[in-house]
């Protein structure tokens, strides 16, 4: 995923209403009753069809600096650019657990993806370090609070690639990728459709 940034800072603002039947990184099974949520974000750039944006009360300091580690890490993987259009939102540390509530799932998971739309949301604790969080995630997963992030999208990337709600399937997938090898995706799994993005009015 190369190419020349594109600005579209403060020229899109959306409203999320999700509708649920999520993946979410290495989480318990999403309920079956749909949830809604609402979240507003800023698209603050672009990279081809890659789209990095921040919610509106992500730290403005951080928010660009987040979004281009970000960056950074996508382009180490050829698979992220496969995705073609998609949207990467990072949501800001105060938002996340309301966020993950509203929608019926579990809030220690730090990322979740959203097929229909193709958007990945990413937890502002992933980026910088938050003592009570820190520990929360360092204690589900088991890494050390450097390699989270890795972690966190390297699966996310394989339920979007994948298009596979499998928690199995994925870390299968992210695993791969990691170790720098051509990921492979179940072709037996069935995709599984999450959210509706609305834009803001």
């Amino acid at each position: 995923m190369t190419g020349l940034i594109s600005s579209a800072r403060n020229n899109l603002s959306f409203i999320a209403r999700l509708l649920l039947l999520l993946a979410s990184c290495l989480s318990l099974a999403a309920p079956a009753t749909p949830h809604t949520a609402q979240l507003q974000v800023h698209e603050q750039f672009h990279v081809r069809q890659q789209h990095f944006s921040c919610t509106l009360e992500y730290p403005p300091g951080s928010c660009l600096r987040d979004l281009r580690q970000l960056l950074g890490l996508l382009e180490q993987y050829d698979n992220a650019g496969a995705l073609g259009a998609w949207q990467w939102v990072v949501v800001a540390r105060s938002e996340w657990k309301p966020f993950s509530t509203a929608l019926g799932i579990d809030e220690v998971s730090p990322a979740m993806t959203s097929f229909l739309n193709h958007q990945t949301f990413l937890d502002e604790a992933l980026f910088d370090v938050f003592p009570g969080r820190g520990s929360e995630l360092v204690q589900r997963f088991g890494v050390p609070p450097k390699q989270l992030l890795i972690l966190a999208l390297t699966h996310e990337l394989g339920h979007a690639v994948c298009r596979d709600a499998s928690e199995i399937g994925a870390e299968r997938f992210a695993q791969e990728i990691r170790r720098r090898r051509p990921g492979r995706c179940d072709a037996a799994a069935a995709p599984v459709w999450g959210y509706r993005l609305s834009p803001g009015r």
